[in-house]
């Protein structure tokens, strides 16, 4: 129901406000870091802990290659890709339900008039591995999809990062000091690359009384 006066409609813009302020101290202090956390997990289990997928990763993240809006393209195609399997999901479990409800009257009742039973049978026989299929090849596509995103996300955050801290760094480094942090950043292959850049960014930091934020690594 719409506010019909001035005063009720005050009050609601207020309790908007109100609420937005605390959904983003929520997000910023709970769960911002528990997503953060998830996502690093999730994205080892669908690396499989394998060096070669996590070395791929720093890679990418010397090359920077990946920017924010490929990051929100790869995130509207996992929404896509969720929904697409729930869709799949739903399809499959109504046929298989189906197909158990047609098993079930065809043992009851032995008329079968022209054999159009039996052509009812297979067809919705083949519906239900129809739906089959697409169910699999919809949780194949969403993992695909969740994959590209969490490896984006953590890419784009781990050379935000770097630029954050080398911009709190820099003015404190000498230009030699500062073409070979560039250097040593675009020459990174792995994790332990990403950590000695870092670590000299750190060592900075402390020499000179800064504060750099923080980063949790994958």
């Amino acid at each position: 129901m719409f506010p019909t006066d001035a005063k009720t409609w005050i009050l609601y813009i207020v309790l908007t406000v109100i609420l937005g302020a605390i959904g983003s101290g929520f997000w910023e202090s709970v769960f911002r870091p528990i997503f953060s956390k998830l996502g690093r997990v999730s994205l080892r289990i669908l690396t499989l802990g394998l060096s070669s997928a996590l070395n791929s990763i720093y890679g990418d993240i010397a090359k920077r290659q990946v920017h924010r809006p490929i990051l929100f393209l790869t995130f509207l195609i996992t929404i896509s890709a969720a929904g697409f399997l729930g869709m799949t999901g739903s399809y499959y479990h109504a046929k298989s339900l189906g197909g158990e409800e047609q098993t079930r009257a065809e043992a009851e009742s032995t008329f079968n008039e022209g054999g159009i039973s039996g052509l009812d049978s297979r067809r919705k026989e083949l519906e239900e591995k129809l739906s089959l299929l697409l169910f699999l090849f919809s949780i194949y596509f969403f993992v695909f999809t969740l994959y590209a995103y969490l490896r984006n996300s953590y890419v784009v955050s781990a050379i935000g990062y770097f630029d954050q801290c080398s911009a709190i760094c820099l003015p404190y480094m000498t230009d030699d000091a500062r073409k070979h942090l560039t250097s040593k950043f675009a020459q990174i292959k792995t994790k332990a690359d990403f950590q000695e850049v870092i670590g000299h960014l750190h060592e900075v930091a402390e020499k000179n009384n800064l504060r750099l934020p923080s980063f949790s690594l994958f």
